[in-house]
């Protein structure tokens, strides 16, 4: 986890780059969007840059026996990305769903305690701003996404747990 949390570390030094360089240049700081997004987006720096530094440093037969689940989770999640922000065609908080993915994933990964408290507290913000502030119908959909790419991710982990006992 020492590479993701390298991740997190420059994913912070970027966004604070990029409100100091706003900043600079007289221009007003979106601190909604910057609250809603940037917990979420370190946080799938961290998960990611792990997927990525474990491709890296582990044996492709390895990797793929410890990742081949949430791979295809993660593609799932990334297809319902793309039904959301590219084509519109589904009323799913992408944010709501991803939170939850990857509190899963690091659960499934046994990822140290601070992650998966960061995690839900991100679960938790996510929350509380799709109800509290953005209302809408998008965030229970996104919850109940969320829920279903987490039990597929259990189902697949559990059937790959099973198979090398």
């Amino acid at each position: 986890m020492a590479p993701a949390c390298v991740a997190a570390v420059a994913g912070t030094g970027l966004s604070l780059a990029w409100i100091g360089a706003r900043l600079l240049h007289g221009k007003a700081i979106p601190w909604f969007g910057v609250f809603y997004n940037v917990p979420i987006l370190l946080a799938f720096l961290t998960l990611g840059a792990e997927i990525l530094f474990s491709a890296w440093r582990l044996p492709r037969v390895a990797f793929l026996t410890r990742y081949r689940a949430i791979l295809a989770v993660w593609a799932v999640g990334a297809a319902l990305l793309y039904l959301r922000l590219v084509t519109r065609s589904i009323d799913v908080s992408g944010h709501a769903a991803w939170s939850v993915l990857m509190l899963a994933h690091a659960a499934a990964l046994e990822a140290p305690v601070w992650l998966l408290a960061g995690l839900l507290v991100v679960l938790a913000q996510v929350i509380a701003l799709k109800w509290l502030v953005l209302g809408g119908d998008s965030g229970a959909y996104g919850l109940l996404a969320g829920l279903l790419l987490a039990l597929g991710l259990w189902l697949l982990r559990r059937g790959q747990v099973q198979r090398h006992q």
